[in-house]
């Protein structure tokens, strides 16, 4: 059995950042059902016999973890890299209008908008 993992300090940093509790709560029950569902199925198929293979193979589950989450990584880094070449064929102009839909960030493009604008008159 995996050692246990606190959430509280998960769940401060997400309301911290300001994460959206739609997204924050289906994350948390999609990773509790694959964890708790692989421990079902583990225990389902091997019985007790499940921990004596955990325990015995716990490099190998480690190793395949690791190499999962860094696939995992790899592929959100090389989506967000894609988008930002995207992003950088937009004017600026139209660009700053995208951004600018986003309430929390209004205030922001406003003044850098106002900014631009002082600049280049």
């Amino acid at each position: 059995m995996p050692p246990p993992m606190p959430k509280k300090p998960f769940i401060v940093a997400a309301g911290a950042a300001g994460i959206d509790l739609t997204k924050f709560v289906a994350a948390i029950l999609l990773g509790r059902t694959i964890r708790f569902g692989l421990l079902i199925f583990l225990g389902n198929e091997f019985g007790e016999h499940a921990v004596d293979i955990i325990k015995k193979h716990k490099v190998v589950f480690s190793v395949v973890f690791i190499l999962i989450l860094a696939v995992l990584a790899a592929l959100w880094c090389w989506k967000r890299q894609s988008q930002v070449v995207q992003s950088d064929h937009a004017s600026p102009q139209s660009q700053l209008e995208v951004d600018a839909s986003d309430d929390e960030m209004r205030p922001i493009f406003t003044f850098v908008e106002a900014e631009l604008r002082t600049r280049h008159t």
